[in-house]
């Protein structure tokens, strides 16, 4: 594998419990959600940020372990997160996705967006 080209000490790091080695071209959306249950326990984890990749990939996993989630965008590729969310907010959007979908409210203000936010937490 590739475990000899990283300088640092990857497999002590490991027999310690800091990293966990996946073996394979890619981490399933488990491993990284089951890792969250654990600290979450510990730290009393609340809530954290995706971006739109991410989220597709991990809303289900995190929703099955009770986050809710709470999205916002500008355009047409984040309405499909938005729509899956428990809240969702149209955040300096185009003028024709406000009209389209005037069921998400839309903010040109940080602070304003930030304010609908918080009423969900």
């Amino acid at each position: 594998a590739d475990l000899s080209r990283i300088k640092c000490p990857v497999q002590a790091a490991a027999e310690e419990g800091l990293l966990t080695i996946v073996k394979g071209v890619e981490i399933s959306p488990e491993y990284p959600v089951e890792w969250l249950k654990e600290k979450q326990k510990i730290y009393n984890i609340v809530g954290g940020g995706l971006d739109n990749y991410r989220f597709t990939l991990l809303k289900n996993p995190l929703q099955s372990i009770g986050f809710d989630t709470i999205a916002s965008g500008d355009s047409f590729n984040d309405l499909g997160m938005i729509q899956a969310s428990k809240a969702g907010f149209l955040f300096r959007s185009t003028p024709q996705i406000i009209k389209d979908y005037p069921q998400y409210p839309a903010f040109t203000e940080y602070s304003e967006l930030l304010a609908a936010i918080k009423k969900y937490l």
